[in-house]
């Protein structure tokens, strides 16, 4: 009874009543609660658990409530291995995630699949596989190259469209009737010279050259830390956007030790944004829900 009036005091824009109704009612009849006490909702999509043998608490996704993992539902504290339905030690597939080595992961990554595809493969998480790719030192831009449109570089007979061009991204040599066939433009390739030989180099290149202005744009400015506890004292914790006061305790580590941040979360805004030309002074910035903040978006009202 003590865990549920503790569930109710959530906050109404964080998490509705209907959505902690549910999540309850399923905790219950999924039989979590014999071995674990729900002690918080965080967020709707996390949930905070006690183990009621060790004391331990932990963070877990609350996909494993869904009625389609009903049977899957068999929570356990890694402290002291006990389970939701009484068994004590790890699992068969817990075993298996804790031993996969991270080898095992880049390899069937670099075999042609991508890192959502690999961690379902597996049954790990995704961030773990993101991890160990960023550790190895991949480029998944680099991986893409190898995933390039195969030109056969057929000849047409014309001069115009058998003329061979070179990539300024990636530096491979195609044909204008190549790009045409790959790209469906085969009627509107008379008056135009493609610069890159697919879509993908095109992108890469546009995003590198919007990466560069930033940081060239950044680089100009009188760059100045905004410390968050001194704006939060400045603006006496009130969010400059909708005029609510922020909740610096809308945050929780996962079992990964990476914070998340909740909707009413306080950031540092920028009235006018960095890729509108505004800077980071103090003059600039506001205090700001994690919500209002990604809601304003760039936008300058």
């Amino acid at each position: 009874m003590t865990t549920q009036t503790c569930i109710t005091k959530q906050p109404i824009n964080t998490v509705s009543k209907a959505r902690v109704n549910n999540i309850w009612s399923r905790f219950v009849e999924y039989g979590c609660a014999n071995k674990f006490e729900l002690v918080d909702i965080v967020d709707g999509t996390h949930v905070v658990l006690k183990c009621k043998t060790c004391g331990n608490q932990f963070v877990r996704e609350t996909s494993f409530l869904k009625p389609r993992n009903r049977d899957k539902s068999n929570v356990e504290c890694r402290s002291c291995g006990m389970h939701a339905d009484g068994s004590v030690g790890a699992t068969a597939k817990s075993e298996n995630k804790r031993s996969m080595s991270d080898s095992t992961l880049i390899a069937y990554y670099v075999d042609g699949n991508s890192a959502s595809k690999t961690a379902e493969h597996f049954g790990v998480n995704l961030r773990r596989v993101t991890r160990a790719i960023n550790d190895a030192g991949i480029n998944r831009a680099s991986r893409n190259k190898n995933k390039l449109p195969e030109y056969t570089h057929e000849l047409t007979g014309d001069e115009y469209l058998d003329e061979v061009l070179v990539c300024s991204e990636c530096g491979r040599e195609f044909t204008r009737n190549d790009y045409a066939i790959n790209s469906g433009r085969k009627n509107r390739i008379n008056n135009w010279t493609p610069t890159y030989c697919c879509h993908a180099c095109m992108l890469r290149a546009s995003r590198r050259s919007s990466r560069a202005r930033r940081r060239k744009r950044e680089h100009t400015l009188t760059y100045k830390a905004i410390p968050l506890v001194e704006l939060i004292e400045r603006d006496n914790g009130i969010c400059q956007i909708c005029g609510k006061p922020v909740d610096l305790t809308d945050g929780w580590y996962d079992e990964c030790d990476q914070f998340h941040v909740g909707r009413n979360y306080p950031t540092v805004d920028h009235i006018i944004p960095i890729t509108r030309g505004g800077d980071n002074t103090w003059n600039n910035v506001q205090l700001a829900h994690q919500h209002c903040n990604s809601a304003k978006c760039d936008r300058m009202d």
